[in-house]
């Protein structure tokens, strides 16, 4: 009879833990932004589409060829985010059009604080892009159950992937000037570092990418951490380099 007690005293306290996780939607965050406030949630689903790409802070001005308007949008606060829910996608980069058409429009968010997002699960695609993150940017523990898209984004502090899976990642061309922590995670989609700069060290400890992967042209730091490292047999390291050396050794 107690032991019965006690598994529905269990079940209970697991069900109101449940019900009491708390549901924000994304525009009250962003709206929170606009008004200069840092963000800080935990345990928590964010409804809707977590568009930075709509904040008041932005600069705009003509594109290279004269006929693309280029917006660019700030993040000036902190932003923290731990084992949170995401239902919808995280925008930090829009693009509509094409360069040589009129009334293209092109949306970039760089980010001048911290920025956190642990232990979340982003059920839609996790979208930056020509962004620039000032200030340490963790990610730590969080899965990406759709396309994670950091391409030519650029990290000037700590960049933490430690213990994170991703469906698909694209880092394409991203530049990583201080460490750059992918220990522990887990690549099951195509992982793109095709060109991707690493300028300070880089941990890739009982990493695995178990689908196609592409690291041509990436020059790997001489002291980079492998230790338990699993390439899938879909691996390109065409061109790529260990320190001075070619990547396999010659």
């Amino acid at each position: 009879m107690q032991r019965i007690f006690l598994l529905s005293s269990l079940l209970l306290c697991f069900v109101f833990s449940l019900s009491a996780q708390q549901k924000i939607d994304a525009e009250s965050i962003i709206a929170d932004l606009d008004a200069g406030k840092d963000i800080s949630i935990s345990n928590a689903v964010i409804m809707g589409d977590l568009r930075l790409i709509d904040l008041q802070d932005r600069q705009t001005k003509g594109g290279d060829w004269g006929k693309q308007e280029k917006v660019l949008c700030h993040v000036r606060n902190r932003l923290s985010f731990d084992k949170c829910e995401f239902r919808g996608q995280v925008l930090g980069y829009f693009s509509e059009g094409s360069w040589n058409k009129k009334n293209q429009i092109h949306i970039d968010v760089d980010f001048h604080e911290a920025v956190s997002f642990t232990n979340c699960d982003f059920k839609e695609g996790f979208k930056v892009k020509y962004s620039r993150f000032d200030e340490d940017a963790d990610f730590s523990g969080s899965i990406f159950r759709r396309e994670g898209l950091f391409k030519y984004t650029k990290f000037e502090q700590l960049a933490n992937f430690s213990n994170t899976r991703h469906d698909e990642a694209n880092f394409k061309y991203t530049e990583f000037e201080e460490l750059a922590d992918f220990s522990g995670a887990r690549f099951e989609g195509e992982a793109n570092f095709k060109y991707t700069d690493f300028e300070g060290d880089l941990d890739l400890t009982n990493t695995a990418f178990t689908g196609s992967n592409d690291f041509k042209y990436v020059k790997f730091p001489r002291d980079t951490k492998m230790d338990g490292v699993e390439f899938s047999k879909r691996s390109d390291f065409k061109y790529a380099k260990l320190g001075r050396e070619d990547f396999r050794g010659k």
